[in-house]
């Protein structure tokens, strides 16, 4: 099972815009996290939401395993043709890309929702990283410290379990 994330921009080119010092234009780049569970495959478009859609993700996670009550989370793909909803079903979570023109669901995956996290935390931290080592500058961006300080919280939940 793995997850990865791949950023993409209009140019094809996320380093270099990183490299430019033009960290606004950055966190707006396109961005597609690719969810594989070892059977089966999801690419989650988060189109220009990169600001707010992993601090999203990683918020709904934390709350999905801190609060029984909180069994669903969802992450609007402003721009692209899904929505995308995380349900805890069990030990898994199931991810389901929903069409925006006709609430259907289109594709979903089931993923053991520990291994889940804890492959989130590594992928984050390992983009955290790479971002960094382009230009320490991002670090100063509030959007890298709310991401980074998500990723510290659910590490640290992860590890009582």
């Amino acid at each position: 099972m793995s997850l990865k994330i791949v950023l993409v921009d209009g140019d094809g080119d996320w380093k270099e815009t990183l490299k430019s010092g033009d960290l606004d234009s950055f966190f707006s780049c396109e961005m597609y996290m690719t969810v594989d569970n070892g059977s089966e495959q999801l690419t989650i478009n988060t189109a220009t939401l990169y600001g707010t859609a992993l601090i999203s993700m990683t918020d709904g996670i934390i709350n999905m395993l801190t609060n029984k009550d909180k069994q669903t989370f969802h992450i609007l793909g402003f721009g692209s043709v899904h929505d995308y909803y995380f349900h805890m079903k069990g030990p898994e979570i199931k991810i389901e890309a929903v069409n925006v023109t006709n609430d259907q669901v289109e594709h979903f995956l089931f993923y053991d929702k520990l291994t889940f996290a804890r492959d989130l935390v590594t992928t984050l931290q390992n983009h955290l990283q790479e971002i960094a080592h382009i230009n320490p500058r991002i670090k100063e961006q509030k959007r890298y410290h709310l991401l980074e300080h998500g990723v510290s919280v659910l590490n640290s939940i992860l590890e009582r379990y």
